[in-house]
This record gives C-alpha cells, structure tokens and sequence, in this order.
C-alpha cells in the first residue's frame, strides 16, 4: 500500500514536521510511504534534528507541488487518487484529497481563518480523520470548521537524566516570531532578576528566520551566565536536557490567548522530553501545558514573571525529589508506543 505525507512547512523541522515524521515512522511497516516536500536532504535532516529514523521511506519532490493554490481539482484527484493514504499537516485550510483514506492534521489552533467556506463541506466528505495535537488545539478548530476532531498526543523520545545533574535552567523553543513567539525574551529577564549564583541559562531553538531575534537576545543576555545555541542536533539536545535541573517555557505570557490562540503553546513537546530526562517544569499558565503538568505535582504553572521567580528560587534551594519523579513519570504517558496505537486504530 502506498502512503504519501505533506506539510507546507518541512523546511521549518519544526513540531508539526515532527509529528508528520512520527506518523510516518509509525506506520512504515505497513506502507510505502514518501514524504512531499523539496527541502534537500531532508530525510537526514529528520534523523538529525529529531532522532527519527525515516530511512525505509522515500521523498517525492515533484509531489509537493500537487497542493499548491495553482493546481486545479481535476489535477489534485488524478495525483491523490493513486494512494491509498494521505496524511497532511493543515496551514489553516482545508485540501481536497481523493486518497483511500485522508487524514488532516492541526498543529496549531488557528482561528477566524475563513473557514466557512461554501466548499469546506465538500472537502470535509472525503476527509475520514483530523487530529489535533491537544485539546486546546481541538477546542479551536472543532468551533472554527464546525466539526468534532480527535486528539493524539505527540510522542516523544525518552531521555535519560545524567548521573549528577548541573545547575542549568533550559529552555527549549525556535527563535521565530512568525507564528508563536517563545518569549525567550521574558526568560531573559527573569533570569537577570533571579540572579542565581553558579546558574546559568541555557536557550536552544531552531532558525530560519528569526537571526535578528537571535542577535537581539544575545546583546540582552550580554554579561549574564546565558548561553544561546541554535540548530543544534538532537544528541546535543538530548545532553543539555539530561543535565538541566529546571525547564522554563514562557510561550503565551502577556498576550491575548483568547483572542489569537495560535500565539500560545499548542501542547509542549519540549516541556516534556525535559520531565522524561528529570528537569522540574516551571512554565507559562496557558495552552496546551496545562494538559501536561499537574502543579505542585508533576510540575509547576506560573502567570507572571514574580510567580516565575519565586517558584525557581524554592526549587534551587530545595528541589522535590518526589516532584521530580512524578515529572519522569508523567512523560511516559506521551510515548512513541501509545502513539503508535492510536494511529494504528485510526488505520484499521
């Protein structure tokens, strides 16, 4: 059987991409499965960036093309037809897909999209699936297309936490602010307030068209125990998250949630490959992370930056070894194996 994946954004690798690379990971034993998309090299690009491993599966470049606003309905039927699955990651619309069976998958929770569309029936007949990456994401998109979507959690890598931790406060987020800003910026400024001797704070994302936010950050953090990193691979991820004590995450803070939902964090992977290595969460009250984190318990929410500093300065003087076990536990819940299930039910 034959199974092709499209995302608009492949070039960014960024959580909607990952979730697209798990779904074709989880089900490459049972399709020959190719990705849409011109990106160069981007089957080990995947590989490098999020420790997926794609390399069953084959990339289609003319393919990609097949989407765009330029091709016809009669064109996008006689390409998607030859499939038996189609799995596309969702920009905000709606495609028209001819496939077996077609699944539409909402990262983000856009909202007063247009989507009331005279077409938006007509596309929804041959759409059998949307997935939603939390319920905050569902709470949107079920009001925006009218419809009652599904939830499935991505997945995430376990981490093991290293034998003696370092006093690093991580975060984990790309320097973009084309769609969602992580306020690294607010951390920047809680961290010159915490002052916390022998921290420092370590900030790690993704680039591609946030260098000037980069370069922005870095004459901020100028003079403080603050390291920048960008487009580091996942191993290195994978080190400074097994050495962090703490994990910060601020996307949200300070902006209208209610009014531009897509501005805060759809679910928060990040957050909890840093509770699967034994980071304790201390992040921003809004979004999906308050599906994750149970305060007090598995982690902790803050809504200003005072909440914020307070919180970090109880955990640097006594950090809660139960919380920090319940944390590690709380993240098995999002493993690649319960993802994988509920793909294959979806599939069945």
């Amino acid at each position: 059987m034959k199974a092709g994946i499209y995302s608009p954004y492949w070039d960014t690798l960024g959580g909607g991409e990952r979730y697209a690379a798990s779904f074709a990971q989880a089900i490459q034993n049972k399709y020959k499965v190719e990705i849409f998309s011109t990106t160069p090299n981007l089957i080990a690009k995947i590989k490098d960036r999020f420790n997926i491993d794609l390399n069953n599966i084959t990339q289609n470049h003319k393919a990609a093309s097949m989407f765009n606003k330029s091709k016809n309905i009669i064109e996008k039927f006689l390409f998607t037809r030859h499939y038996n699955l189609i799995f596309f990651v969702s920009d905000g619309s709606l495609p028209f897909l001819f496939s077996q069976k077609n699944i539409v998958h909402f990262q983000v929770p856009f909202k007063n999209i247009k989507s009331k569309s005279s077409l938006i029936p007509m596309k929804l007949k041959n759409i059998q699936h949307i997935i939603c990456n939390s319920y905050f994401t569902k709470s949107v998109i079920d009001q925006e297309f009218s419809i009652s979507s599904q939830v499935i959690y991505p997945p995430i890598i376990p981490i093991k936490k290293a034998a003696k931790k370092e006093n690093i406060i991580l975060s984990v987020g790309r320097f973009d602010n084309l769609l969602i800003s992580k306020r690294q910026d607010v951390l920047i400024t809680a961290f010159k307030n915490l002052k916390p001797k022998n921290w420092r704070l370590v900030l790690v994302g993704g680039v591609l068209h946030g260098q000037s936010i980069v370069n922005k950050l870095k004459n901020s953090a100028k003079g403080y125990p603050i390291d920048i990193q960008t487009n580091i691979s996942f191993d290195k991820l994978s080190t400074l998250y097994a050495k962090a004590k703490i994990y910060w995450h601020a996307a949200g803070f300070n902006l209208d949630i209610n009014t531009h939902p897509q501005k805060a964090e759809h679910f928060g992977i990040s957050t909890v490959e840093a509770m699967s290595a034994g980071a304790i969460p201390i992040v921003f009250n809004g979004g999906g992370l308050k599906e994750i984190i149970t305060p007090e318990k598995n982690g902790y929410l803050w809504n200003t930056i005072d909440e914020l500093i307070t919180i970090t300065k109880t955990i640097i003087k006594k950090p809660s070894i139960s919380l920090i076990n319940q944390a590690v536990s709380r993240s098995k819940d999002f493993s690649q194996e319960q993802f994988n299930e509920a793909i294959q039910k979806i599939l069945n």
